[in-house]
C-alpha cells in the first residue's frame, strides 16, 4: 500500500478516470447487471468529451486519488436542484486497492468541499443489488430514503437513494 494522494481532476487524467471506472463497473456490477448494460454504460462514458467536459465545469466537484503515476479513484459530485443539496453522481475505486481507504478518503474530500459550499445534504442512488457500495455508505452514516426502479438500455434496475447531513 503507497501514498495516496487525493487532488482536483484534471483534463491530463481522463484516460485514468476511464480506466478505473471501467474497472469498477466490471468488477461491482457484473453479477447485478447484463454485460450488454455495462458494455454500453462504459462507452457512454467514453463517447465525446463527456467525462471532460464534467470535470471542467465549475459547478461540479472532481478529485481523483493518485498513487504514483497511477489514477485509483474517481468522485465527481455538483449541485442538485436544491442549493442546500449536492448529488454524489459518481465514486469509483480500482478494484485492486479497495479496502485500502481510498473511497473514503474520496469522499471525506468531498464532503469537507459541500461543507465549504454551504451545502447541508449529500444525496445519490446506489444499485440495489450492489452489496459493496451499500455497505460502504452505511459504514459512513448515510440512510435510505427511497428504492425506485428506473430503466438502464432496456434492463429494468432497482436503486436506494440515500441521503446524509454534512457536519
Amino acid at each position: 500500500m503507497g501514498s495516496t494522494l487525493i487532488r482536483d481532476a484534471g483534463s491530463d487524467d481522463i484516460a485514468g478516470i476511464l480506466r478505473v471506472t471501467e474497472r469498477s463497473w466490471n468488477s461491482a456490477y457484473s453479477e447485478i447487471l447484463s454485460t450488454e448494460t455495462i458494455d454500453q454504460t462504459i462507452s457512454e462514458l467514453h463517447e465525446g468529451d463527456a467525462t471532460l467536459q464534467l470535470i471542467e465545469r465549475e459547478d461540479v466537484a472532481s478529485f481523483v486519488a493518485e498513487r504514483g503515476e497511477d489514477i485509483v479513484g474517481y468522485l465527481s459530485g455538483g449541485p442538485s436542484t436544491d442549493e442546500t443539496v449536492a448529488r454524489l453522481g459518481a465514486l469509483y475505486v480500482d478494484p485492486d486497492v479497495w479496502n485500502d481507504g481510498i473511497g473514503t478518503e474520496l469522499l471525506q474530500t468531498f464532503e469537507e468541499h459541500c461543507r465549504q459550499q454551504g451545502v447541508e445534504l449529500i444525496q445519490f442512488s446506489v444499485l440495489d443489488e450492489n452489496e459493496i457500495g451499500l455497505s460502504f455508505y452505511r459504514k459512513h452514516g448515510y440512510t435510505e430514503t427511497e428504492e425506485r426502479t428506473t430503466d438502464r438500455f432496456g434492463e429494468p434496475i432497482t436503486e436506494r437513494v440515500f441521503r446524509g447531513e454534512v457536519e
